[in-house]
């Protein structure tokens, strides 16, 4: 958990928010879009990669006196996001970015979606307030950590705002089919690429797993995840409430897995097994 300690620095930041983990890593979130990051702590250096507005970097170190650059002081500040220093252009080393360009933790992407993740619990109209300044205001910020699955907070924040009203207009509404005429029915909706059987008897929050990544989407996105040209209707097994598919290209298998309800079964989670 992030422990939030507010400071003001002597610097043109006008507060920062440091972020401190276990290792008393120091966290800022990026203000603008296409932030050069560099090799070096000057304008003449190679660029590394460019960050986006909501974008969380770490500062590691800053220089010790000001300058100016395109009329703005500020210092030049050490930064990495644990991927940095694995790039070619950087060979092991953090990057630099002007720390006119740097701002609070609590300005990031990442923290008001965790915010607004937590407001769902209470109040899901601040939640949905909050999701849609992201989506308005951060479209291009990234979850580092995230980055090989979906990666990108606004696409979190349209997928949260979708559960929600999910969960107030429809709510979760289990199927009386046994799961012998499920996985019938859910092999001519895969077949016929047709998504309304499988909306029907999906909850409205669902876990994805591809091995790799791991995180709930809402059930309209499904489709939007899944290869249906890939899985193989015709080669399917049944066992412990979960449908499994055989993949047409690939060593990994495709699964569908629901849970009991007292009025039926709900499809809760999917992914692929490798």
């Amino acid at each position: 958990m992030k422990i939030i300690i507010n400071l003001i620095l002597l610097s043109n930041i006008p507060l920062l928010t440091l972020a401190l983990l276990s290792s008393d890593k120091i966290y800022r979130s990026v203000n603008a879009d296409r932030v050069n990051i560099r090799t070096a702590p000057n304008i003449k250096s190679k660029i590394i990669t460019q960050k986006n507005k909501g974008d969380v970097l770490i500062e590691i170190s800053r220089t010790n006196k000001p300058e100016i650059i395109n009329g703005s002081s500020g210092y030049w500040v050490e930064v990495d996001d644990g991927f940095l220093s694995e790039s070619e252009v950087a060979k092991g080393k953090p990057g630099w970015i002007f720390s006119k360009f740097l701002d609070s933790y609590e300005n990031s992407a990442e923290y008001l979606y965790n915010r607004a993740i937590e407001l769902e619990k209470t109040n899901n109209t601040k939640a949905v307030r909050i999701f849609k300044k992201i989506i308005s205001q951060y479209p291009n910020a990234i979850d580092i950590i995230a980055m090989d699955c979906l990666g990108n907070f606004s696409e979190y924040s349209e997928d949260r705002i979708k559960i929600i009203s999910c969960k107030k207009i429809e709510k979760d509404n289990p199927t009386k089919d046994s799961l012998k005429e499920i996985s019938s029915k859910l092999s001519i909706s895969l077949k016929n690429n047709n998504k309304n059987y499988l909306s029907k008897i999906s909850s409205c929050e669902v876990v994805y797993d591809n091995s790799i990544c791991g995180y709930t989407i809402s059930k309209e996105n499904i489709f939007k995840i899944i290869d249906v040209n890939d899985i193989d209707v015709n080669k399917i097994s049944i066992k412990n409430q979960t449908i499994h598919y055989k993949s047409k290209r690939y060593g990994s298998d495709y699964y569908f897995s629901f849970k009991k309800t007292d009025s039926g079964l709900l499809l809760n989670s999917f992914g692929n097994e490798l």
